[in-house]
């Protein structure tokens, strides 16, 4: 992988919670999986992150 499929395939890895992809990966010092915004699983984001993957 080059470049930006490289970048989103290492952020997705990080930030996939089994669920869906989280809003911050978990080693983000401000995560909160309960927080909306610090590390929830937004499934709309799901769908955006497997469209830019190809």
């Amino acid at each position: 992988m080059q470049g930006y499929a490289y970048r989103a395939y290492a952020v997705m890895a990080r930030s996939n919670s089994g669920w869906g992809i989280r809003t911050l990966p978990p080693e983000a010092p401000r995560f909160n999986s309960m927080s909306y915004h610090n590390g929830s699983v937004w499934p709309h984001d799901v769908g955006n992150a497997t469209v830019s993957c190809g």
